[in-house]
């Protein structure tokens, strides 16, 4: 398979692959305001190769792809721990990091990769740090597929800080301002994404399958079993935190999370409100099932990519991408600073060419006028032969003043 290139840098593309179906969003910018297209498709196999081939077609159907690629992992394929660390140095919690990811899994180092977000530094000097946690073997089929599809991946991103960044984004930033913690849950066909925060920090994150969701076989997920594992894991998230909850928020397929929240406002006390996939987001343009899909990670990952930080790509293709971009940092200096000194000799040779031809003009001036001054020199050399002749001799010069009463200019 030979994908031409189609990415460009300030372009997104988003994608996200689970239970056997490719969700896309695609962000192109046009006079710097967002596109955001979105589709879907089932997979027609579940082999690298063959999801790589529809990933391809889906693309080709949608007039070819532009944008850096990022991948985000649905909540639920990843291990998540929030754990607190007693340091608040940058190397140190990067240190604590590896040991923890160790420990919370019981697999070898070779086997997994990990990434981290520092949620909150303390006055104490403790951190709170959001560890996230994958098989090795999953972000290899990601990096595989992008192989075969000729791109390169600059990201792969942990579905629930993905679905953070989509809430900030809908709310226009308003939980910044905000204090209070709430939940979000995110429902898609056969899932549920579970997010808590505090104000706009990320507290809590968990996933669980809906039981009885068969959507291809049309069976109903059984949303009251949903419920009841959402109103567990709030009672023992206030518990734990000692804090009450301020607000639940649903959304994702619009069908399903119609259905869920009176079900939560029945089974709780506190105020449930809907929030659509795509609220304050303009361009939208959807080829995909928006009724019993959620695209809300990979709409905010390819919203807000630079604000997702957490990066479950290998450790030596992180460093090649940073030393790709050094190299093309360098490069680029390089070119600006020949043209700037292209720019400068340019210019100064356009100045001793513009002085060149006005000294050259100056001299046809001169040359012009030349035969004038010749003559005023010749005057006023006769002048002064006269004024010789006549020095020592005023009798004759006075006869002629009576004679003439003329006395020539320049004779007294």
């Amino acid at each position: 398979m030979n994908t031409p290139k189609l990415f460009t840098k300030d372009d997104i593309l988003a994608l996200e692959i689970t239970d056997g179906v490719l969700k896309l969003a695609q962000v192109t910018f046009k006079k710097h305001k967002p596109a955001l297209t979105l589709a879907s498709r089932v997979f027609s196999s579940m082999s690298t190769e063959a999801r790589a081939k529809d990933i391809e077609g889906l693309l080709a159907s949608l007039g070819g792809a532009r944008g850096t690629l990022v991948f985000t992992i649905p909540r639920h394929m990843v291990m998540t721990r929030f754990i607190e660390l007693p340091s608040i140095n940058d190397n140190e919690i990067r240190a604590m990091i590896e040991v923890e990811a160790l420990k919370h899994t019981p697999y070898a180092s070779d086997d997994i990769i990990h990434s981290y977000k520092v949620i909150r530094k303390d006055p104490g000097g403790y951190s709170q740090v959001l560890l996230a946690i994958v098989k090795k073997e999953q972000i290899d089929e990601y990096t595989a597929i992008a192989r075969i599809l000729n791109v390169t991946v600059d990201k792969i991103a942990v579905g629930a800080e993905s679905l953070a960044a989509w809430l900030d984004v809908v709310m226009k930033g308003e939980l910044k301002r905000r204090s209070g913690h709430r939940l979000l849950a995110n429902i898609d066909s056969r899932q549920v994404s579970l997010i808590f925060l505090d104000g706009e920090n990320l507290t809590y994150t968990r996933a669980f399958k809906l039981s009885g969701s068969m959507p291809q076989s049309g069976n109903a997920p059984d949303l009251g079993a949903a419920v009841n594992e959402i109103v567990k894991t709030l009672t023992a998230y206030q518990r734990q935190k000692n804090a009450a909850l301020e607000d639940i928020m649903v959304t994702g397929g619009a069908g399903l999370a119609h259905a869920l929240a009176p079900l939560l406002r029945s089974a709780s006390t506190f105020s449930v409100s809907e929030v659509a996939q795509t609220m304050n987001i303009d361009c939208v343009t959807s080829e995909a099932d928006m009724a019993g899909s959620s695209f809300c990670e990979v709409i905010g990952l390819a919203l807000v990519a630079d604000k997702v930080t957490m990066n479950l790509l290998p450790q030596d293709i992180i460093r090649r991408h940073e030393e790709n971009k050094v190299k093309k940092d360098i490069i680029l200096t390089a070119v600006l600073g020949v043209l700037t000194i292209a720019l400068i000799s340019g210019l100064a040779v356009k100045d001793i060419i513009q002085k060149t031809a006005i000294v050259n003009k100056l001299d046809e001036e001169l040359m012009l006028i030349k035969p004038g001054v010749d003559k005023i020199k010749k005057m006023q050399d006769d002048v002064a032969i006269v004024k010789e002749a006549t020095a020592g001799r005023p009798a004759a010069v006075n006869i002629l003043r009576e004679v003439y009463s003329l006395t020539p200019e320049g004779i007294s």
